[in-house]
């Protein structure tokens, strides 16, 4: 019998070392779910973190590409308009020279007209003088005044035509100076958008070198047009390695689709990787929440039993106190009394005795159903074999197995007359 005890001890000590490593194995997964979900974080971070950058790199590149291309159609808008000025300028400079040319000859005809107006001039004031001294001389000077008058009427229609003739050279004249001026605002301005073309060009060429050099830093790429080292460098060398920093362009772009679907593939496998920790997560909760419902049901009926033990070890202070004093009032009795009062009192104590162990059957049988109605609304886990039932059952026929030998220790030294 006390080997079946020691057994019996043996495995609810082993069930009890069970338990707190059971409670133990909860804690390390606590941890471990802790540790997990800092882990989660850091991944989701990464996430975050590596899909700005690559939206950062595609605005960029995006960028760089809309910069590019308006550069080549601003270069190509630029180079047919330089095709038309030099055109322009060279049927301008043709005019002007034909103008200055045409302006050299009229000056040079009114030059001459105006030295024969002087010399007809000069002539009629002379005929105008001989005829103002010779004017009583009427015979002679007849047929010489109608040889005059002829020919003072033909100097007249001379001078008319001359006047006619000069107005008309002037008039020329100043439309000449002005178209000549206005061919010459005209060059001027030709000039000046000339040469802001020229720095529009080299503005171009170096915005085409910074966005190369943008393109280097943020994709890490190799240098991908030849720095220009000529100054002489022709229109159609630059349209070339425009078109060579297209084709760059283009394998660039390129490179940035195969990273975005690396970064597509990765992102994949970190949520295949989220989705699996966090199904072990969701695992781990209900496991959790089970063990707290279980425990929360283990305290409970624990706090059952306490108060149930509570209430027997009550009851059974006052069984005690009543037989003591029932004891007392025997003692008094058998002084007072004489050996047939002692007999009556044995009765009425052995009378007693059996009233008092039908009343404990009753309370046996009224906590043996107590017992029973808790366990219907017990979980199933706790009724099962080798679980926490049993070891309460173990427990408590532990503690009956003490009473019981401590009650057969008591009367064997009552019997034997030794305390």
């Amino acid at each position: 019998m006390f080997i079946f005890l020691q057994s019996k001890v043996v495995d609810q000590e082993e069930q009890i070392q069970t338990l707190v490593k059971k409670r133990r194995d909860d804690l390390e997964k606590l941890k471990e779910f802790e540790r997990t979900k800092i882990q989660l974080d850091q991944l989701q971070s990464y996430k975050r973190e590596a899909q700005e950058r690559i939206k950062e790199l595609n605005d960029k590149l995006q960028q760089q590409e809309n910069e590019c291309k308006d550069t080549r159609d601003k270069f190509a808008a630029y180079r047919d308009e330089m095709t038309d000025t030099e055109i322009r300028i060279e049927s301008l400079a043709l005019d002007l020279e034909m103008a200055e040319e045409k302006l050299e000859i009229v000056t040079s005809e009114n030059t001459t007209l105006k030295e024969k107006l002087e010399e007809v001039q000069l002539e009629l004031d002379v005929i105008k003088g001989e005829i103002q001294l010779n004017g009583n001389n009427h015979v002679a000077n007849g047929i010489q005044k109608r040889i005059d008058d002829e020919r003072t009427i033909k100097m007249e229609q001379a001078l008319i035509q001359l006047r006619d003739l000069s107005v008309s050279r002037q008039k020329d004249n100043e439309i000449l100076k002005k178209q000549c001026e206005t061919l010459e605002h005209t060059v001027k301005v030709l000039t000046k958008e000339n040469d802001n073309a020229k720095t529009d060009i080299t503005t171009m060429q170096t915005t085409i070198a910074d966005l190369k050099e943008q393109v280097d830093t943020c994709l890490g790429a190799q240098q991908m047009v030849d720095i220009l080292t000529t100054k002489n460098l022709s229109l159609e060398d630059q349209v070339r390695e425009l078109q060579e920093t297209v084709d760059n362009l283009e394998s660039l772009c390129e490179m940035d689709k195969e990273m975005e679907e690396n970064a597509k593939e990765v992102e994949h496998d970190l949520r295949e990787t989220i989705d699996l920790v966090q199904n072990q997560l969701r695992e781990k909760e209900r496991q959790i929440e089970q063990l707290h419902y279980t425990i929360g049901d283990h305290e409970r009926t624990i706090l059952k039993f306490r108060e149930t033990l509570k209430n027997m070890q009550s009851e059974k202070e006052d069984i005690k106190k009543q037989i003591e004093k029932y004891d007392a009032q025997l003692k008094l009795a058998s002084s007072a009394q004489s050996s047939d009062f002692k007999t009556k009192i044995v009765e009425i104590k052995t009378y007693g005795e059996i009233i008092e162990g039908e009343v404990k059957k009753i309370d046996v049988h009224n906590l043996s159903r107590h017992v029973q109605y808790l366990t219907l609304f017990l979980p199933e886990q706790f009724t099962r074999r080798g679980a926490d039932h049993d070891c309460v059952l173990v427990y408590l026929l532990i503690q009956r197995l003490i009473s019981k030998s401590d009650l057969l220790i008591n009367e064997i030294q009552k019997k034997n007359g030794t305390n």
